[in-house]
């Protein structure tokens, strides 16, 4: 079957970006696009983890920082 290494970041319960798998694991983030407001672009921290578990914690940690730098784009509904 089809198997994908990617995770879905929630804050406040909607969708902001992804950490992707392989053999370190990515953070990207969808961060709104300040040359068009209705559209988003995609940024990937420059940390690579070598867990999960360590990029949801860098994440975690880092997150207020990351919303001070970024104005997130925030996805209402994920299918």
């Amino acid at each position: 079957g089809f198997y994908s290494n990617n995770h879905i970041i929630k804050l406040n319960k909607k969708v902001v970006g992804s950490i992707q798998g392989g053999e370190d694991f990515k953070i990207s983030l969808m961060a709104q696009d300040e040359t068009n407001k209705s559209s988003f672009k995609w940024i990937t921290l420059v940390k690579k983890s070598k867990t999960l578990e360590e990029a949801k914690a860098f994440l975690n940690y880092k997150i207020d920082s990351i919303l001070d730098k970024y104005k997130l784009h925030f996805l209402e509904e994920y299918k």
